[in-house]
Parts: C-alpha cells; sequence; structure tokens
C-alpha cells in the first residue's frame, strides 16, 4: 500500500518481464511499467508505459 486507496503490484514474468502497477482505488486510474531485455537499446533493456481506468461492478447479491 503506498497510500490510502493506492496500491502497488510487481511481478517478474516467466520470460523476464518485469512489470510495476500502481492501482488507485479513488479516482480508478491504473499505471503499469513493463522492461525486459532487449540488445541494442539503453542498458539493453526496452520499456513501455500503459496507463488507464477500470471500473469496479458490484456481485448480484
Amino acid at each position: 500500500m503506498i497510500g490510502k486507496d493506492v496500491y502497488q503490484v510487481n511481478w517478474i514474468e516467466q520470460k523476464g518481464v518485469v512489470i510495476s502497477q500502481v492501482i488507485n482505488f479513488k479516482t480508478h486510474k491504473v499505471f503499469a511499467y513493463m522492461t525486459w531485455n532487449k540488445e541494442g537499446e539503453r542498458g539493453n533493456r526496452a520499456s513501455i508505459f500503459h496507463r488507464g481506468t477500470f471500473t469496479i461492478h458490484e456481485a448480484n447479491k
């Protein structure tokens, strides 16, 4: 937990892709940074940044 309603999750995929995700449940925004090995790139690592929004749906009771 980074702060109230804000969480950070990190993991490494089996093929070596590293993902860091920040999820804000107050603003419903999510940010993800991914990096992986790639020769010729700076530090031999390539990366990409994604951002988006999400909606929480309550389950039918």
